[in-house]
């Protein structure tokens, strides 16, 4: 699963240079680096990688799920409770597997504090 986001945004970086007039043969650096932002902005809202979960009474979780750097690709998902600032990180193989854990981490970790009352 971990491959499909990368192959999407390998995609997108290869359609918009295609796209995207070449003076000479030569690029530079800042050119570069603003084809890879803009790739990175297309890719992202293409894969949804975050979100909010509405919990009542205008609280809610938001969370987001990343590729975590390092030799292996891992994602990164980021719980935060709006309105008790409660925080789960989950590292995890797949993007599924680490919002789930986050997400499972988080509602543990408020259930134990007393704050899922309604």
């Amino acid at each position: 699963m971990a491959r499909v986001p990368l192959l999407l945004a390998v995609v997108v970086l290869v359609v918009i240079a295609c796209q995207s007039p070449v003076q000479g043969s030569s690029f530079t650096l800042q050119g570069l680096v603003a084809l890879l932002r803009g790739g990175v902005r297309i890719a992202d809202q293409l894969t949804g990688i975050n979100g909010q979960v509405d919990r009542g009474n205008n609280c809610a979780i938001n969370w987001n799920v990343n590729i975590y750097p390092g030799f292996k690709v891992r994602w990164m998902g980021v719980c935060v409770d709006t309105c008790t600032g409660v925080t789960s990180v989950s590292k995890k193989n797949s993007r599924s597997g680490a919002l789930e854990h986050c997400l499972e981490d988080i509602y543990t970790k408020m259930a134990r504090r007393g704050l899922l009352t309604g």
